[in-house]
């Protein structure tokens, strides 16, 4: 069980991580196109991880807004019980963690890739005949990773051992585990 637990905390992790790389990558190229967009990214890094899962529950759950919404136009929905968010598998933490964490590394990557030749690597690819988004993925994105090592690595570590979407979201048959070490903590008698 120990096994399965630091698996799943571990694959989470990766996952996590993978995910807010990428829809990072996406973001910060939008924004660097519009600069006047990066405070909503900001407001939504200020909002809590626990309150940012306890919205997913309430608005994916099975007794959530999303399952009454499509109930009323189809209510055989209304009589299914399904697994998500508390998946075998965490999908509901994986989608919290890549959401508020891709966040957390756009709102790092844009200052890193404002120190990088943009106007150049731009200019380059527009002489090559690449558009943007291709200069973007090819040239600088390559570049930017580098600079981020750091926060990645952050985010890794946070995704792994996380605790409050691990209970909020995690799974019910195998926990996470940074849940199964708080249980252990708080176990009167561990042995």
């Amino acid at each position: 069980a120990l096994v399965q637990s630091i698996g799943l905390s571990v694959s989470v992790a990766m996952a996590s991580l993978a995910g807010a790389l990428w829809l990072s990558r996406l973001l910060s190229f939008y924004l660097l196109q519009n600069s006047d967009r990066v405070r909503l990214q900001a407001v939504m890094l200020s909002i809590p991880h626990s309150a940012f899962a306890l919205g997913v529950l309430l608005y994916f759950g099975a007794n959530g807004v999303l399952i009454r919404w499509l109930a009323s136009t189809w209510p055989e929905l209304a009589s299914v019980d399904y697994l998500f968010p508390r998946d075998l598998f965490g999908l509901g933490a994986l989608l919290v963690l890549i959401l508020k964490e891709s966040v957390f590394l756009t709102l790092l990557a844009i200052p890193l890739a404002k120190r990088l030749p943009l106007d150049a690597s731009f200019r380059l690819a527009k002489e090559s005949g690449w558009s943007d988004w291709s200069a973007w993925r090819i040239l600088i994105w390559p570049q930017l990773r580098r600079l981020l090592h750091a926060p990645i690595l952050v985010v890794f570590a946070f995704s792994m051992t996380n605790l409050e979407v691990a209970v909020i979201l995690g799974s019910d048959q195998v926990p996470f585990y940074a849940v199964r070490a708080l249980r252990w903590l708080l176990d009167p008698d561990p042995i």
